[in-house]
């Protein structure tokens, strides 16, 4: 059971008995006493109506469970507990997800052949359409009997270092399953992969691996780390398809295993900072009415080494025109660059062919003073409404530095050094650069986008977001809309707009984009 469309019960249509007039009563009638002592058989067909009645009801209201609830068991039965990343898609979510999801797709344009067919069936129909060899379309042939709604893919590392990846697609007949699978390996040629079935699903491993592998779920499985549980939960709904990461764990095991130098690898948990201190990521695509979103979390007890050091709120993102077709804030990009610079700079120097006492010399800019009080503590980027072509776009870059006076004063000695036609100008405690002075106008006098509709249900809570972003689809559309084939236009001038944030504190980041339609 998949069909988000089709699973969902249909009410029975009232059939009044044949050939009798349908009564109509404006109000209602209270029987007495008296009348309520009827007849025995009129007692004894009033019982079978209403026990068939009972019976309609319960059995409708038990169909829809039924069919909104999820069949099957979750990958991460599967799982070792010690993988470093796990991936999952299922087509037979929750149900507050079909429906969710039916009410979503309901409102975009595109057919029930588009929309409202199986994912399953289309994706083993896509499969057999795919496959150009005979045997391999046999094999296929009755893959509904067998191939489930659920798959995943999947890591470990082995104490001495070898990685383990593997893959798992959920099988609800072992049997039909395990012939299919032969073959396909049969057909295929190839004996390079090893299938075990285990627990409902067929694991994938690299030949000679597949003991290795249910060695090590023996040991234990994620479902019943406590860790990774904290996780999900954080989380929330996982939708039709979620990952989770251990970032910390993934990054030793890279180490070890000898696909990344170790100094790479060090290099990288300096330049992120706090990921070798139980930094887990979460993240899951999900329906709602209104949107589809990608929504995750960052945990752990090193987080706090890469939150950003800044008062959380997207005031200026908010007060932008309402015109506004693209907008972003990033609040305390000043810390994190002056936090960060060590390695950028190290990391430029050795891509690059100048160096940055070069730049130095060459803007006028005393590095990274300069660029830090330039970039401010909040950074916000903004282009207007306007089609694009082969002029260059308008728009507007509006900082904070700490020192305004002073990050006029370099900006302008690097914008003369590169020559560049731009128009900056200060408005209070702002820095404005611009495509042209209308545009720094325009921003100065501010507007609500915060207010346009479908920016709140994108965005979120701008008071407690550290960096937030809004796209006007609808604005932006006429730009687009004419290079897609003309089947899926009326489909793209359906979507109204894509948003999202993020949060940030010492133990826990979360982070949404969301897409609406209109």
């Amino acid at each position: 059971m998949s069909d988000f469309t089709h699973d969902l019960p249909q009410p029975p249509e009232p059939s009044p008995a044949s050939g009798a007039p349908v009564e109509t009563s404006s109000s209602a009638t209270i029987a007495s006493p008296v009348d309520m002592v009827a007849p025995p058989r009129k007692r004894r067909t009033a019982l079978i109506a209403g026990l068939v009645a009972l019976v309609i009801v319960g059995g409708t209201a038990a169909l829809a469970m039924t069919k909104l609830r999820p069949s099957g068991t979750q990958p991460d039965v599967i799982i070792p507990a010690s993988a470093v990343a796990y991936v999952r898609v299922d087509l037979d979510p929750s149900a507050g997800q079909k429906l969710s999801a039916v009410r979503f797709m309901s409102k975009l344009p595109k057919s029930a052949a588009d929309f409202g067919t199986d994912p399953r069936k289309a994706l083993i129909e896509e499969l057999r359409n795919s496959a150009t060899d005979p045997q391999l379309k046999t094999a296929l042939a009755d893959a509904e009997s067998w191939l489930g709604n659920r798959a995943a893919a999947s890591a470990f590392v082995t104490a001495d270092g070898t990685p383990v990846p593997f893959g798992a697609v959920e099988v609800t007949d072992e049997a039909k399953a395990k012939a299919a699978f032969a073959s396909m390996s049969a057909t295929s040629g190839s004996g390079d992969t090893e299938v075990t079935i285990r627990s409902g699903y067929a694991l994938f491993t690299e030949k000679g691996k597949g003991a290795t592998l249910t060695a090590e779920i023996d040991k234990g499985t994620i479902a019943t780390n406590a860790t990774y549980a904290e996780d999900m939960a954080a989380l929330g709904d996982q939708g039709v398809a979620s990952a989770w990461v251990d970032v910390a764990k993934g990054l030793d095991a890279l180490a070890k295993s000898g696909l990344m130098p170790g100094g790479s690898v060090t290099d990288l948990q300096s330049q992120i900072g706090g990921l070798n201190k139980g930094m887990r990521f979460a993240t899951a695509v999900r329906f709602d009415p209104d949107y589809v979103e990608l929504a995750g979390v960052f945990r752990g007890d090193g987080l706090g080494e890469v939150a950003i050091a800044a008062p959380p709120g997207l005031g200026q993102l908010t007060s932008l025109p309402d015109d506004t077709l693209m907008g972003t804030q990033i609040n305390g990009y000043d810390k994190g660059l002056e936090k960060g610079w060590p390695d950028f700079a190290k990391s430029f120097e050795s891509a690059a062919d100048v160096t940055i006492a070069d730049l130095e010399r060459g803007l006028g800019l005393r590095l990274p003073d300069d660029l830090i009080n330039i970039l401010g503590s909040t950074l916000t980027v903004a282009l207007p409404d306007q089609r694009f072509g082969s002029d260059g776009p308008t728009f507007g870059v509006i900082t904070t530095p700490k020192d305004v006076a002073e990050a006029e004063r370099a900006l302008g000695s690097a914008l003369e050094a590169l020559e560049a036609p731009l128009s900056m100008s200060v408005d209070g405690p702002k820095l404005l650069v611009t495509s042209d002075e209308a545009y720094a106008t325009r921003l100065k006098a501010g507007g609500t986008l915060g207010s346009v509709d479908g920016f709140a249900t994108a965005v979120g809570d701008p008071s407690k977001a550290m960096y937030g972003f809004f796209i006007n689809l609808d604005l932006f559309e006429k730009s687009y809309a004419d290079s897609f084939p003309a089947q899926w236009k009326d489909f793209v001038l359906a979507l109204k707009s894509v948003g999202g944030s993020s949060t940030m504190s010492a133990t826990e980041g979360t982070f949404q984009v969301r897409l609406l339609s209109n």
